[in-house]
């Protein structure tokens, strides 16, 4: 039986990862194992791994464990009216302050930090030869290939052993969002702040590691890290996209990503079109689901015989995009004009928001809070309401009518080719919307018409993207394969 190690980085990816694992242990050729970071890395919902092994990153050796449950538990949610206190600094960041007072332009700290890191890839290579030569897998399957430490360090005791390296992303973002997140990052921007001259020099020297976006010109690394990477040959050639890093495979969704990925700069021949793997649960649930709505129906107290709105409820203070209490502001507001509309509505938690925080919607608005993972009962949704999160491309999968929210202002157009989707950015025009989609049919069945014919670029959905994953992995060591798509 052949060993695949499986990297997910977050509880996201490892909760996506998870499905794969048990469809890697159930097609029987296959010994899947999971290489997992310390338990806080993985904060909220507690996830069971079952029957699958794992061995700790931070373990010395490749120990292997099987089974229990993982995830730390997820960090308080100031509840309503509250204030959050301020996150704790990064132990870098602690370090880049302190120095940085003691070295005005900066350049001493990046040397220090570049002694650092490379002092710490070294280590992190080291582990991952001993676990490959531990485990001696056929394929690494990972999260992403543009991290520091762990993957790359993993992706490059693969290569040397001649294995299969597959990025299988649980989410995307483009180039422009991951700028965005770096406009308040000075050792990011290429021609301000500390250190200026070495960005400027790491821009002669690798251009692609710079990105040219409409808050200015970016590199994707600080200037130590890009320098302790490329020392050790991991700097992915093309960090700004998924799949531009050092991996052999980049394993997308649908054709809509698989143009994203060439149009960001990917190898099209590095592409291969697979589905996800939370596709095949979603694809289930929406077999089942009659039972499903009468199961939560008697759950939840709610008529199954009502439409229903299910809700992914917007992190805006958790992301830091607002104070608690313009939040909670916000998502009463959500949840009223939801109730208002005449549907049931069942809120969907984000995994690493605290339930118990929230639980006060319930009396105040009468909406219900899911306890279930979106994946699992979206497929009993009329209407889905959320914001720019990658589960509305699951509900384009189901032909579930979709408004996106956002008065916020984001006005991302990411999701403005899909016929079946409808952006709202007033809040006057929210409730009148959802009254007319859970009461008009013909307004709904358009959004529905217009799901389904976007829904074959979204993804092959069929209940198979795992096997399809499985079959990538058996083409490459020589197994036989059945439903490869490229």
């Amino acid at each position: 039986m052949s060993t695949v190690l499986l990297l997910p980085l977050q509880s996201a990816a490892l909760r996506e990862m998870l499905i794969l694992a048990r469809a890697f242990r159930e097609d029987g050729r296959y010994r899947p194992v999971l290489i997992l970071r310390e338990e806080r890395k993985y904060a909220g919902a507690p996830v069971d791994l079952g029957e699958i092994e794992y061995v700790r990153w931070s373990d010395r050796g490749a120990h292997l464990t099987s089974g229990g449950a993982l995830g730390a538990p997820a960090a308080p949610t100031a509840a309503s009216g509250a204030s959050a206190a301020p996150p704790r600094r990064s132990w870098k960041s602690r370090l880049r302050r302190v120095l940085g007072r003691l070295f005005a332009d900066g350049l001493p700290v990046a040397l220090i930090e570049y002694a650092v890191l490379t002092r710490l890839l070294r280590r992190e290579i080291r582990r991952a030869e001993e676990i490959c030569a531990a485990l001696d897998p056929v394929a690494v399957l990972l999260s992403g290939d543009r991290n520091i430490l762990i993957e790359p360090s993993l992706m490059r005791a693969a290569r040397e052993r001649g294995l299969l390296t597959v990025v299988v992303p649980f989410a995307y973002s483009g180039a422009d969002d991951v700028a965005y997140m770096r406009r308040d990052q000075p050792l990011n921007r290429v021609d301000a702040g500390p250190q200026r001259a070495l960005k400027r020099w790491i821009a002669r020297r690798w251009p692609r590691q710079v990105y040219a976006s409409p808050y200015g010109a970016f590199l994707f690394f600080t200037p130590a890290v890009t320098l302790a990477l490329a020392r050790w040959g991991l700097l992915p050639p093309n960090p700004w996209a998924m799949g531009g890093g050092l991996s052999d495979r980049l394993a997308v969704s649908g054709e809509d990503d698989r143009d994203w990925a060439v149009r960001m700069g990917v190898v099209p021949e590095k592409i291969v079109i697979t589905g996800e793997a939370s596709h095949d649960l979603l694809h289930a649930a929406g077999k089942r689901r009659p039972a499903l709505r009468a199961r939560l129906a008697a759950q939840r107290g709610i008529g199954a015989d009502r439409p229903w709105i299910i809700c992914a409820v917007p992190q805006l203070a958790e992301h830091g995009i607002m104070g608690w209490d313009r939040h909670w502001e916000e998502i009463r507001f959500l949840a009223k004009a939801q109730v208002a509309s005449g549907a049931a509505v069942l809120l969907s938690l984000h995994p690493k928001s605290d339930p118990a925080a929230y639980r006060f919607l319930e009396e105040e608005t009468g909406a219900r809070l899911l306890d279930e993972p979106l994946r699992d009962v979206l497929a009993a949704a009329d209407v889905f309401v959320g914001t720019y999160s990658s589960t509305v491309r699951w509900a384009v999968l189901l032909a579930i009518p979709t408004v996106v929210v956002d008065f916020y202002g984001f006005d991302y157009d990411i999701y403005d080719h899909f016929p079946g989707v409808v952006k709202v950015t007033e809040k006057a025009a929210l409730e009148p919307l959802l009254r007319r989609l859970v009461q008009d049919p013909e307004d709904a069945r358009v959004l529905r018409e217009g799901q389904r014919r976007a829904a074959g670029r979204v993804a092959p959905f069929d209940g198979r993207a795992c096997h399809r994953l499985i079959d990538l992995v058996a083409a490459h060591h020589g197994g036989s394969t059945a439903c490869l798509s490229a």
